[in-house]
């Protein structure tokens, strides 16, 4: 997708809160953003509430798809509850990140990895680990938090954040000015990109990098694979399970390219 190619360029609020929240989305869309509109009136600002999952994957898959069909480029923007595993709906409804994956994904192949989601989500951050690095990446940056952000502090913050971010286009100063007037550390967001979480994912000798509880995984593994080898040496297993790490993602390693789309740029 070129940028000639663009028929409309915004950003695309979706909220889910209960009604005796902050609807920090809607407050969003009626001051800060809206008065950001007015500067520049090609500025396209949507604001969508959903009460269920239903609601919620056909309002993206709509989304994506007229997107793609009419040329449209957006800052997707979630305001929605988060746990460990993906978001809640105001109903208690969950939808994990795995579901949300392949629309994004979509989208941001449309895009060529330019696709950049605000995650005013708790926990927004856990998405990390449900990456599949052999797949096309879902997104090309994420603020987001592995914390629970509080609704008062994402107010403030987003307003700070779009009143520098449009129209410097300047995310790592727009996330400094978020960062300046939220209260609770928690809440605090990070910009992360598609390079550092494969980076992540797939260095093994990264310094932060689990590799006893990777190799604890893989005894499980191999144990239930190979029940006639539980009695083999823990040196041995260890040194043959660490071996099969070391393969593992040195193949993995492969897939960068196709995984930031060098390809289609």
């Amino acid at each position: 997708m070129k940028s000639d190619d663009i028929t409309r360029f915004g950003i695309v609020v979706i909220e889910s809160l209960s009604s005796d929240e902050l609807q920090t989305g809607q407050s969003l869309c009626s001051t800060t953003l809206k008065y950001k509109s007015f500067a520049e009136k090609n500025l396209h600002i949507g604001h969508f509430q959903v009460n269920s999952k239903d609601e919620f994957l056909n309002r993206l898959t709509d989304l994506v798809n007229e997107a793609i069909d009419k040329n449209y480029f957006y800052f997707l923007h979630f305001e929605i509850h988060g746990y460990d595993g993906g978001i809640e709906i105001c109903n208690g409804e969950l939808v994990s990140w795995e579901e949300l994956f392949p629309l994004l994904r979509g989208l941001n192949i449309h895009y060529r990895n330019l696709l950049v989601l605000h995650l005013a989500v708790c926990k927004g951050a856990s998405l990390l680990k449900y990456i599949d690095p052999t797949e096309r990446s879902a997104f090309r940056a994420i603020l987001a938090s592995p914390l629970n952000i509080q609704n008062r502090d994402i107010l403030n913050g987003f307003e700070q954040f779009y009143s520098h971010f449009f129209f410097s286009f300047d995310p790592i100063e727009a996330l400094k000015k978020y960062n300046e007037v939220v209260e609770n550390e928690d809440s605090k967001l990070s910009l992360i990109s598609c390079e550092y979480c494969f980076d992540a994912i797939c260095d093994i000798e990264r310094k932060t990098a689990d590799k006893p509880k990777l190799l604890e995984s893989l005894k499980q593994i191999f144990y239930q694979n190979n029940p006639d080898k539980i009695s083999l040496p823990e040196q041995e297993l260890y040194g043959k399970l660490e071996t099969e790490i070391q393969r593992i993602f040195k193949d993995l390693k492969e897939y960068r390219e196709y995984f930031l789309m060098k390809d289609l740029i």
